[in-house]
């Protein structure tokens, strides 16, 4: 074949008026290793009128004459480019004049034996296979006929011939695989971000589909919405660099995908989770990658709300947990197995991020809630004596380490007492150092002055860190430095903590025989407002015309 029997077959599709200029044998042979079914060739012609008319792609036209397309956009460009084996993509562009055109036009020659002719001004080329294979091989070179028109053609053209069914299919919905306001595949917007670079769409097909940097990547089975990042990521950018072959996202790529898009796109914000999953509610059960990663973006930080979830999940389902303990595996189960029987659907533990119940959380809530409550009960505020007896002891401190006491003072330190020691553990495992609360045990109270204050330095010097850290231990060395040194100087406190001690003792003997003087002692403020609200008037005068008694008065008055 010659470039005689290209100009004859210009003039069977209607190209009259062209003069021959020259034919280019190029580099490119139909042995080039790229085997591209018809959807890929589809899309990476098509890419080319894309790039071209960005501003207008609703203009591409796409006509079919029996087995002949005809590809149609007013935007022009030099077709010599498209012999050159390199690129000219701007940074937005998809493939304009890159290799790709080349790899469609050897997959249409080889494997389809179509020839394509391109038209654009007063340009024609029309590319076929040299007839002659290059010397000593099998390989046939792909050939340009570079033809010229005096009267310029309107448009650009792109005609192919000998088109089987399922190429022109191909061709007819190649426009769908960029993205751009009208494409079919774009239903309602469902959400976007504020830079519009993640956006979720409503499909107008059964499954969904996936769009990076405007071209489609992948498909999102089973859920029905488009994704769209419209933004380059270092991480997508490393896998994708080396396909040279524009091969759809596999599930590798499509994980990594999923999670910058919730990641960067979604930051835990429940209006797109929300749109994702009621996208398809049967498939909760089997889980999605998709939802996996909107949900673990969620587990710093949730705008779920009790009310949302309730709203979407109902009380219909609750999520699986997982543990190592033996244990807590079976009361997990067993919340599991009544939750089932109640005709509850377990869904993956995931799902708990959503704010769906699950056994794990709902032991903990349970545990919290007894914690609270024995708190409650066994948590208090120091009595009046006991305060007399931490007025002791804060003095000493003061003594001993007056930065370290003019630091709870600026913080408004409070001070509560535990009565039993694992209550104790517990509170303090909950606490930040940086805490202004110090918990005493009640038993401290009955302790001599040197345990009491080594217990009392001890909590005190946890605004520097926590047991074993360094800031903590040079603390606490400092201040026993300063105790040894200044023990001769103790006597005196000593002698006023050992009075407030015993007045305690006899305090809690007491309060142990059903003395109500005791009992009133040992009362919050609060309760105390409350008891006062309820006694008779009279009861009233005669208990505050009463005067102190020892040794209450005593103490007060030595303190």
């Amino acid at each position: 074949m010659t470039w005689k029997d290209s100009l004859n077959n210009l003039k069977k599709v209607g190209l009259d008026g062209i003069k021959y200029l020259d034919t280019r044998h190029s580099s490119v042979t139909t042995a080039w290793g790229v085997n591209w079914d018809p959807i890929f060739i589809a899309r990476d012609l098509m890419q080319n009128f894309y790039d071209a008319n960005r501003d207008n792609p609703t203009s591409i036209r796409i006509e079919v004459e029996e087995d002949k397309v005809t590809i149609s956009a007013p935007a022009k460009f030099e077709l010599a480019r498209l012999f050159y084996l390199g690129s000219e993509k701007g940074e937005d562009d998809i493939g304009q004049y890159g290799e790709g055109f080349k790899a469609a036009a050897v997959c249409l020659l080889r494997d389809h034996h179509i020839e394509p002719i391109a038209i654009s001004g007063h340009q024609v080329v029309y590319i076929r296979v040299n007839d002659a294979k290059v010397d000593g091989t099998e390989l046939e070179p792909v050939v340009y006929d570079f033809f010229h028109r005096d009267d310029p053609f309107p448009d650009t053209k792109l005609i192919l011939r000998g088109c089987s069914k399922e190429l022109i299919h191909a061709l007819e919905t190649g426009m769908t695989h960029f993205l751009f306001p009208e494409n079919p595949l774009l239903g309602p917007v469902l959400w976007q971000s504020w830079d519009k670079l993640f956006s979720i769409y409503q499909s107008t097909t059964a499954g969904g589909h996936v769009f990076y940097r405007n071209l489609k990547r992948g498909e999102t089975a089973d859920i029905p919405v488009v994704l769209v990042i419209n933004k380059s990521f270092a991480a997508i950018e490393r896998r994708i660099q080396t396909d040279r072959d524009r091969n759809a996202f596999g599930d590798q790529l499509l994980e990594l995908f999923y999670k910058t898009f919730a990641r960067s796109g979604i930051k835990s914000d429940s209006k797109p989770q929300k749109a994702l999953l009621l996208a398809n509610t049967a498939i909760w059960p089997q889980g999605h990658a998709l939802l996996r990663a909107a949900a673990m973006d969620n587990y710093y930080c949730s705008t779920w709300t009790p009310e949302m979830t309730k709203e979407v999940f109902g009380d219909k389902y609750f999520a699986a947990s997982h543990t190592h303990d033996h244990i807590l595996g079976l009361e997990y189960q067993n919340w599991e197995d009544q939750w089932k029987a109640a005709g509850r659907i377990r869904l993956p533990s995931y799902f708990r991020d959503f704010g769906v119940i699950c056994a794990e959380n709902h032991c903990a809530q349970i545990k919290r809630k007894a914690f609270e409550e024995t708190k409650a009960k066994y948590h208090r505020q120091p009595t009046g004596l006991e305060q007399i007896a931490l007025r002791v002891l804060k003095d000493a401190l003061h003594y001993l380490a007056p930065t370290i006491m003019q630091l709870f003072q600026n913080k408004g330190t409070k001070y509560s007492v535990g009565e039993t020691e694992a209550l104790l553990g517990e509170l303090r495992q909950g606490q930040n150092y940086y805490s202004n609360e110090v918990y005493l045990a009640a038993r401290l109270f009955l302790s001599d002055f040197p345990q009491a204050l080594a217990v009392f330095l001890h909590e005190h010097v946890h605004i520097f860190g926590h047991d074993g850290s360094r800031g903590f231990t040079d603390a606490l060395t400092q201040l026993i430095e300063t105790v040894v040194r200044e023990r001769d100087k103790l006597s005196p406190i000593e002698s006023r903590w050992e009075q407030a001690r015993e007045a305690i003792k006899l305090q809690r003997a007491t309060q142990l025989e059903g003395n109500i003087r005791v009992r009133i002692e040992t009362m919050t403020d609060s309760e105390l407002r409350e008891l006062v609200k309820a006694l008779p008037e009279a009861t009233l005068r005669k208990a505050l015309n009463k005067p102190k008694t020892a040794p209450e008065a005593k103490i007060r008055e030595a303190a």
